[in-house]
């Protein structure tokens, strides 16, 4: 048998030379792999760095928004039950929320486009609404005071005068001005029922009728002065006369403040905080799209690394099987 070395030199190199090639393309790959491995790390720990920082955005965005429903449901009780305790959570509400929108709108996610502008508003009306959050405990108290102070020691002082005056001799032997008396009397103490129906149940008649009813009894009084035929009586009903004016006065200034603190806590208030109510909704429903939006791409991030891999790993066999 006769060997050919220049054959065996051929095969023996064509052997290395594969050898070598497969090596080198062992080394290209592992190359590759650790470059591709490296950009797609960076890539997936950016992505996953925005998604955090996305996520404790959506997080800040929901606590306000939880807390937007909170503050209406405090306002409601306060609006029924008028505790002082009340006024007391809602100002700590609205200073958390106000600080959560401030911190808010210093994210980089809320710094362009519609999300700014719905911050900004927000941000607005959560510090126009501190104006009004004040304005309930000093119209609240200002109602109080009108109604149950004012009105009542009014009240109270004009029941004592017309009892003082129907005590007195010369005006129980004076038959028509008794009478002109009691009419009075039976005016005021209906006005008096009426008054505590209006602002118990805030029904136009029950006003209505104290109106009727103090100008029918200042009437009353008026027909009784005429009928007095002594100076000092008549100044004593000059006198009560000017307490009954007094107190249609005061019964009319109760009338408007409660007004204005009903129209507050019933229409100023909620309608305000419906708005920020809306503009939460809107951030939080905004919000967690842009993060079911950010999961997604990073999920397709991680896919197109997994096939890239595969890709290279792939071609690279198919070289050196050939």
């Amino acid at each position: 048998m006769i060997i050919n070395f220049s054959e065996l030199r051929k095969i023996s190199f064509g052997i290395s030379r594969r050898l070598v090639l497969s090596f080198v393309l062992l080394l290209l790959l592992s190359f590759s792999i650790a470059i591709f491995n490296m950009w797609g790390l960076q890539d997936l720990y950016n992505r996953f760095a925005t998604f955090r920082g996305e996520s404790t955005n959506v997080n800040l965005v929901l606590k306000i928004d939880k807390d937007m429903a909170e503050l209406q449901r405090l306002i409601l009780v306060f609006t029924h039950a008028e505790k002082s305790t009340t006024t007391k959570q809602i100002a700590e509400l609205h200073a958390t929320l106000k600080s959560n929108i401030s911190q808010l709108s210093k994210t980089a996610s809320f710094q362009e486009g519609l999300q700014k502008e719905r911050v900004e508003h927000m941000q607005i009306g959560i510090d126009n609404f501190g104006e009004k959050i004040a304005d309930i405990q000093v119209q609240y108290e200002f109602r109080e005071q009108a109604i149950n102070e004012a009105l009542a020691a009014s009240s109270t002082r004009m029941q004592m005068e017309m009892q003082a005056l129907m005590s007195r001799s010369d005006v129980l032997s004076n038959y028509a001005m008794r009478d002109h008396l009691w009419n009075a009397k039976i005016k005021f103490i209906s006005a008096q029922a009426a008054s505590a129906n209006y602002f118990s149940k805030h029904v136009i008649e029950f006003r209505q009728q104290v109106e009727r009813d103090l100008t029918d009894a200042i009437s009353q009084l008026q027909q009784a002065k005429q009928r007095s035929t002594q100076v000092a009586l008549a100044n004593e009903l000059e006198q009560i006369l000017n307490s009954a004016a007094s107190l249609k006065l005061l019964f009319l200034q109760s009338v408007q403040a409660d007004r204005n603190y009903l129209f507050l806590v019933n229409v100023v208030i909620p309608g305000e905080m419906g708005e920020l109510a809306i503009l939460a909704e809107q951030l939080k429903t905004e919000s967690l799209l842009k993060q079911e939006k950010l999961f997604a791409k990073t999920q397709k991030s991680i896919d197109q690394c997994s096939f890239g891999f595969s890709r290279i790993a792939f071609l690279v066999s198919i070289k050196i099987q050939s």
